[in-house]
């Protein structure tokens, strides 16, 4: 199937999780009971539950263009028009507080003959919207192949491969969008499956560990299904690489999951948590790693502010993040292109280095997310505008993205019609430095 197209595969696995953890943190909200999960047999999904309304939710909801791409461009291995239709479909559900769900149900693909491309011979992916209205749905389709006709269900671009056709299904239940000629059918089959899901453990273990916690979205990856039908890439390329570097290379299967635990003394807490399954042991022995916890420190609240959906606490290990962020894109480059990263942060850090390790010492112990913000108390001896100007200073580096003026600036993460993260320092008693997600 036009094995003579080549593609750039994206990393599945350590993009996903990245993603998926900005996606949690995002767009998490109080939720109802979840319906039942993807079909058996999903190499990979992200399932986003549905929102309470109200004004707060839907401000909450908002993570801007980059972020839906994130999203979605884990598991589409090219930006084509399928995937901007995509994009927009699941936009338009988080936006309006629906259940989405993203499923990969068939991937397969051969190294291509440049370094870090691939031929793709296979590709099944699913969005199942539930909650939302048909028209609006088409209508961001429709905007993604403006030649199509209006009562169109299926929708190619000239000269594209045929894995890059879109289907469209508005059914009783929800709204199905396939990306791949079989796409539905795949999903029809799929969903008649009876075999226990690769997952059915993770959620027990999850389950147990985050009791009491309602899930807000959750995010699954069968490591071993992807080693099937890509084996180079786990052998020689960028997923091997991202799964050293996360220190998941022995995983068999992930399962994340993000949920809303009541709390009386505050915004319910966000929890974030994985369970992992580990080759090295016996199918079934599932192990949890906790990502966000419920701690709530003495002070915590009035940084969370007034009528946020959540609130957590998160210990704040800035350096091990930077080192961390730093390793996990040097894995996802290919051939040269791991050289002049390599080369760049070298220069970048000789230059920043000093007053990035000043930003870090400048901070507290935690820091709080809140909604689609996150706020970092300073220390108590830290100087509010020198703080300011070391930010300042390091955002200079993205170029015209960032602004700066006086005690706040902002800077732009996505295109021109993307997302904008917006900062601040509060100059007072209680100084702090806040991050705010804005459409």
């Amino acid at each position: 199937m036009h094995a003579n197209r080549t593609a750039h595969i994206s990393s599945h696995a350590g993009r996903l999780i990245r993603s998926a953890l900005c996606v949690l943190a995002v767009l998490c909200a109080v939720v109802r009971v979840a319906p039942p999960e993807p079909p058996p047999g999903a190499l990979a999904w992200i399932v986003v539950e549905p929102r309470e309304s109200g004004p707060e939710m839907r401000r909450a909801a908002s993570p801007g263009e980059a972020w839906l791409g994130a999203l979605v461009n884990v598991m589409l291995p090219a930006r084509t028009p399928a995937s901007d239709a995509v994009v927009r479909v699941v936009g338009h559900a988080l936006v309006h507080g629906n259940r989405v769900e993203v499923v990969l149900l068939d991937f397969a693909a051969r190294p291509g003959a440049k370094d870090g491309a691939a031929n793709v011979d296979r590709f099944s992916l699913v969005v199942r919207v539930e909650g939302g209205e048909a028209a609006s749905l088409r209508a961001a389709v429709q905007r993604s192949f403006p030649d199509a006709p209006a009562d169109a269900t299926a929708f190619a671009a000239d000269g594209l491969p045929a894995w890059q056709t879109v289907v469209i299904s508005d059914q009783p239940d929800a709204f199905l969008l396939g990306v791949g000629p079989d796409a539905l059918a795949s999903w029809s089959r799929a969903a008649r499956a009876t075999a226990e899901p690769a997952w059915a453990v993770h959620l027990a273990a999850l389950d147990s560990h985050q009791s009491g916690a309602a899930p807000v979205a959750e995010l699954f990856i069968d490591a071993n299904a992807l080693r099937r039908v890509f084996p180079e890439s786990f052998a020689s390329g960028r997923l091997g690489r991202v799964a050293h570097a996360w220190n998941a290379a022995n995983a068999r299967s992930l399962l994340v999951r993000a949920a809303a635990q009541p709390r009386p003394d505050g915004p319910p807490a966000m929890l974030i948590a994985a369970a992992f399954e580990a080759r090295s042991k016996p199918p079934g022995s599932v192990s949890v790693e906790p990502i966000v916890g419920a701690s709530w420190p003495g002070g915590a609240a009035a940084f969370a502010g007034d009528g946020v959906p959540w609130a957590s606490a998160i210990p704040a290990t800035w350096s091990r993040a930077h080192a961390w962020a730093a390793r996990t894109w040097e894995a996802s480059r290919d051939g040269w292109g791991v050289i002049e990263f390599d080369a760049r942060r070298a220069r970048w850090e000789r230059q920043h280095m000093p007053r990035l390790q000043r930003l870090f010492a400048a901070t507290g112990p935690w820091a709080v997310i809140a909604g689609d913000r996150l706020v970092v108390p300073l220390a108590p001896d830290a100087d509010p505008q020198r703080v300011a100007a070391d930010l300042a200073a390091i955002l200079a580096t993205f170029g015209d993205r960032a602004t700066t003026d006086s005690l706040e600036g902002s800077i732009r993460i996505g295109g021109t019609s993307g997302a904008t993260v917006r900062w601040t320092i509060r100059d007072d008693g209680t100084p702090s430095l806040t991050f705010q997600l804005t459409h």
